[in-house]
């Protein structure tokens, strides 16, 4: 009787088929169109559906350690981690949201990137720009009487929170960075 009981279990186990719908259908919030956090935590995975946390650790080769991730890439089926369009260097994950690994591995990719560069310069011209500076010029005239009023008292009184002082160069280690940068520039020009 209890060779039949294990058996038998073996064999649900066996023909217990996990796939791509199974995980999403576990995972996802359809409402919010989310993950639900507490059950992609490792150790409740672990625990509670340790042949969900095999599949999604073998789903794909290039597996990362991030189970957010596996969900991820299945919901939006992507096959294969996406590359940086100016190096080629694999995408970090940033959430599940859309479009969440984006299309460079860092700024400095992004601002050495032509198609970037002219899409910017294309989308906002010096009169753009004008534009937006005229703008809050009148904007700040109409709030403080001023078209370029700072508000001294509230930056006095995040310097006084920040560095206990009502200037952040009189903290020594601020005001020695900035000595020893200013002096690098003067010897840089020849002063």
């Amino acid at each position: 009787m209890v060779s039949i009981f294990i058996l038998e279990i073996t064999f649900k186990t066996f023909f217990n088929m996990i796939g791509d719908k199974e995980i999403l259908e576990y995972f996802i919030d359809k409402k919010r169109n989310a993950i639900i956090s507490a059950r992609i935590n490792r150790c409740n995975l672990a625990k509670n559906k340790p042949e969900y946390k095999e599949y999604l650790e073998k789903r794909y080769e290039d597996f990362r350690d991030d189970y957010c991730e596996i969900v991820y890439r299945i919901y939006y089926h992507i096959d294969v981690i996406p590359c940086c369009k100016k190096c080629g260097k694999k995408l970090k994950y940033h959430g599940f949201k859309e479009n969440s690994y984006g299309i460079w591995c860092s700024c400095k990719c992004q601002l050495s990137d032509r198609d970037f560069i002219e899409k910017r310069e294309s989308k906002y011209t010096k009169e753009d720009i004008e534009k937006r500076l005229a703008k809050a010029r009148k904007t700040s005239l109409e709030k403080y009487g001023d078209e370029f009023y700072h508000n001294k008292e509230k930056f006095k009184e995040t310097c006084l929170k920040r560095y206990g002082s009502e200037s952040p160069l009189n903290k020594e280690s601020i005001f020695r960075k900035a000595w020893e940068e200013k002096n690098l520039k003067n010897m840089a020009n020849g002063h």
